[in-house]
């Protein structure tokens, strides 16, 4: 098959939907099949053998990283030569439109996967000169947007069964498939601890909690800082690691820094892919307290490391995190239900298995198969 994926998301950005993007891609590769990406911006023109098509975007100012289309007729005239057999997209944005315009007007099927609730990130829409409209009006309109594009797809995968649910609740009366986002075993193994990282992290015993994703105000990185800082002065020898960057990441070292805190809060900012699996395999924990995930590829991550999870009971996190087996849960915002997990935690071996466990079902492997089942299917109803 001759697969285009449309993602105005991908490398050198390194998030969720990126790192799924490019694992199923080099499975699909060792199935024999041919694999086009197609964003906006600049960056390589290869990667794992498949060529990468950028187009022209525009900055999102409120979150540089970010870049979205600015389609053109001669975008629209390269993309018409490409004679794809399967159209995936993964964004509902500018690029994810063209797609879907290909795929009507060839008759290409289109798949689209339900990455990001747009809904919870309306805080990063600017004003509009004296106008600003309240976060519930562009909430209302981002999920009527989300409803109106996913109903125009052949097939709508989604990364959970609580995303999937949601989108029901939602309206959106197109097929749903819940397709995990999907975990390289083989990267992220508890092999992979290092005794030396350990003791240059947490040279005198501390509980070493890890914490990897973008840096935002959704992700509400700004709470496990805080309750760390609340935890220190109880006493609790903790080391929280924070791997990523984003829009809030200077405010929260200025904060971090003018609490004499830097002893306890350690930023990495960006590390490396290969580094990147030691930090999951040593830790002792991972730590999310975000309440907009939709799965959460850092908790399977984490867990195919051994690493259990402590996380909110909000969104799909439940999913993954089974309380007081291969992790634990608390309510969003809850200093005092997070305190007293971190106050009595202790890793255990069984604890460790059940992440290995957990982690069975979402193996890249595994994942990619059903994906080719249903680029199959979708050409067989062509």
């Amino acid at each position: 098959m001759k697969i285009g994926v449309f993602t105005e998301t991908f490398l050198p950005q390194v998030n969720g939907v990126v790192t799924s993007i490019c694992n199923l891609n080099k499975l699909l590769l060792k199935k024999g099949h041919s694999v086009s990406i197609f964003t906006v911006g600049d960056g390589q023109e290869t990667i794992d053998g498949y060529p990468i098509y950028r187009f022209r975007g525009a900055t999102f100012k409120p979150y540089p990283e970010y870049k979205f289309l600015l389609p053109n007729r001669y975008q629209w005239a390269f993309l018409s030569q490409q004679k794809l057999d399967i159209i995936h997209s993964r964004t509902p944005f500018p690029l994810g439109v063209m797609a879907k315009q290909l795929s009507k007007t060839f008759g290409i099927p289109i798949i689209g996967t339900f990455d990001t609730p747009i809904s919870d990130y309306t805080h990063y829409v600017p004003f509009f000169g004296s106008i600003q409209p309240t976060e519930y009006m562009l909430s209302g309109l981002a999920k009527r947007w989300l409803r109106y594009y996913y109903g125009m797809c052949d097939l709508v995968t989604a990364p959970s069964n609580t995303t999937k649910m949601d989108l029901i609740k939602s309206g959106l009366k197109a097929r749903i498939e819940v397709l995990s986002n999907g975990v390289d075993t083989k990267k992220f193994t508890p092999k992979k601890s290092d005794k030396k990282l350990r003791e240059k992290i947490c040279p005198k015993g501390e509980l070493f909690i890890l914490h990897v994703g973008r840096i935002t105000k959704e992700k509400n990185v700004e709470f496990l800082i805080k309750s760390v800082e609340m935890m220190v002065k109880k006493g609790e020898k903790i080391k929280l690691v924070i791997i990523g960057s984003g829009p809030v990441l200077k405010k929260l070292q200025i904060y971090v820094y003018s609490r004499d805190l830097q002893n306890n809060i350690i930023f990495t900012g960006y590390v490396t892919q290969q580094d990147l699996p030691k930090y999951y395999a040593t830790a002792d924990v991972f730590l999310t307290s975000s309440p907009v995930e939709t799965q959460g590829i850092v908790l399977l991550e984490s867990m195919a490391s051994g690493t259990p999870v402590i996380g909110t009971d909000a969104g799909a996190i439940p999913e993954i995190v089974r309380n007081g087996e291969n992790g634990y849960l608390f309510p969003v915002d809850s200093y005092d239900g997070l305190y007293k997990i971190i106050k009595e935690y202790e890793k255990t071996k069984e604890m460790s298995k059940a992440c290995l466990n957990t982690i069975k079902e979402h193996t890249i492997e595994s994942v990619g198969e059903k994906l080719e089942s249903l680029y199959k299917e979708m050409l067989n109803k062509k």
